[in-house]
């Protein structure tokens, strides 16, 4: 999502949990976004546009902050140029995001353009697609306009609108979208429709549902590294035997990843474990025979998880070059546990000793010419310990700026490394820093 969205989404969210927000620090990113009288969606975005700048208005406004006196103006005199012009193709880019963020006085002293305008929205309705007129009607809805302004026949206003049991969708043979599902709610179209706790934004994304249990069983070790986990147990453990686990025995699982993120949870939370299915062991010998691929990690680590053993093979190339990536030690690691074969842990061995600082840390890989993997990576270094059964080195991480005094890992600026992101570099950190050197320290 763009920064600007992405400001809007959060600022909603905190003000719908009464959650405390830095109005002057949102303020001050909002104007870093202003171009003259108009605003980007993000700092990459060098087109400003009315559409952004309503955005912008509408946030500061919910933060109590009032935008600049020229932003304002500006937006005013671009509104009345738009009614006067009535273009079509300015309709939804244009007047009906500036209708939507117009004060009290301005609409006092236009109120005869707006309500002319609005009387013209709605002739427009039947030529517009069913997007268009969904995403319209709510936006106005949802300003200070009112819902009144919009008092419209639910049949004008949904037409030909593509609507499944799980919301509105762009077309019949598509999956419901969340935005405009969410679109669809404000503006009247799903009255009947009972969606869970939802924002102006939409639901979920599939994505974010299926990556869940690893967001959770780093937060949950967290919770546990600081002696909260009795405030999580409950809900978490309503969503493992409610939603996770159904979707593991279902014809079409979720995956190895969430398998292993879901075996996790039930030590975390001590839940049954007998509905959890199991890997085809042939599976799991045709990712140990794997020396090139990452692919098969979530699988070994499953069926590690498990108990599982298989027989060593006859031989193993001790010598092969593998790559020098903390997940290629781990692979081979892994394989040593599994089959006891002692050329899998040479392997791993050999990695890590390429990939060690000298300092306590390890970088995530090695690349020629590439200064960048020469940084510190929290993870890297929490799979290190795992791997030789140690603790993580705390002190050297924080030295390195890979962590915070207060063992907050992976956050910039100090971070540029993707994998390490602050709740997984941070969990994986506190998992090991704890004395736990059995849990595979990274939630998969």
């Amino acid at each position: 999502m763009p920064e600007l969205a992405v400001i809007e989404s959060a600022v909603e969210l905190a003000n719908n949990t009464d959650v405390a927000i830095d109005s002057e620090k949102i303020a001050r990113r909002i104007e870093s976004l202003r171009t003259g009288s108009m605003y980007r969606s993000d700092m990459k975005d060098n087109a400003p546009s009315w559409g952004n700048t309503a955005v912008a208005i509408k946030v500061l406004r919910s933060i109590r902050v009032e935008p600049p006196a020229a932003v304002v103006s500006a937006a005013e005199k671009a509104l009345m140029t738009s009614l006067d012009v009535r273009k079509p193709d300015n309709l939804v880019d244009q007047v009906i995001p500036l209708m939507a963020v117009m004060d009290e006085d301005a609409r006092r002293r236009h109120s005869t353009k707006v309500a002319e305008q609005l009387s013209h929205i709605k002739s427009e309705l039947p030529s517009m697609s069913a997007l268009d007129r969904v995403t319209s009607v709510a936006m106005i809805r949802n300003s200070p306009l009112g819902p009144e302004t919009t008092d419209w026949p639910s049949l004008l206003v949904c037409k030909d609108l593509p609507v499944t049991a799980h919301g509105a969708a762009f077309t019949q043979d598509r999956a419901a979208d969340s935005r405009l599902t969410a679109n669809a709610v404000d503006a009247g179209c799903l009255s009947e429709f009972e969606p869970p706790p939802w924002m102006q934004s939409g639901w979920p994304s599939l994505q974010a549902v299926t990556s869940s249990p690893q967001a959770s069983v780093a937060g949950l070790r967290i919770a546990k590294a600081l002696s909260m986990t009795e405030e999580y147990r409950k809900p978490l453990t309503a969503q493992l035997t409610q939603t996770w686990l159904p979707a593991l025995q279902s014809a079409k699982p979720d995956g190895a990843g969430n398998l292993v993120s879901v075996n996790a949870l039930i030590g975390l939370l001590n839940a049954d474990s007998k509905a959890l299915p199991s890997r085809k062991l042939g599976d799991v010998r045709a990712a140990i025979q794997d020396d090139k691929g990452l692919q098969g990690i979530p699988l070994l680590l499953s069926a590690w998880a498990e108990g599982a053993r298989l027989s060593p093979p006859a031989a193993v190339d001790s010598d092969a070059e593998l790559g020098t990536n903390i997940f290629v030690a781990a692979r081979e690691e892994l394989k040593f546990r599994l089959t006891g074969g002692e050329g899998y842990r040479t392997r791993a061995t050999s990695v890590l000793q390429r990939l060690a600082i000298g300092d306590g840390t390890f970088r995530f890989e090695v690349k020629p010419g590439n200064a960048e993997t020469n940084q510190a990576s929290p993870i890297a270094t929490a799979i290190a310990a795992w791997i030789t059964q140690s603790k993580v080195d705390v002190e050297s991480l924080r030295g390195s700026g890979a962590c915070t005094q207060e063992l907050l890992c992976g956050a910039p600026p100090q971070n540029t490394m993707t994998v390490d992101t602050p709740l997984l570099a941070t969990s994986a950190v506190l998992t090991s820093a704890t004395g736990d050197t059995k849990s595979f320290p990274l939630a998969l």
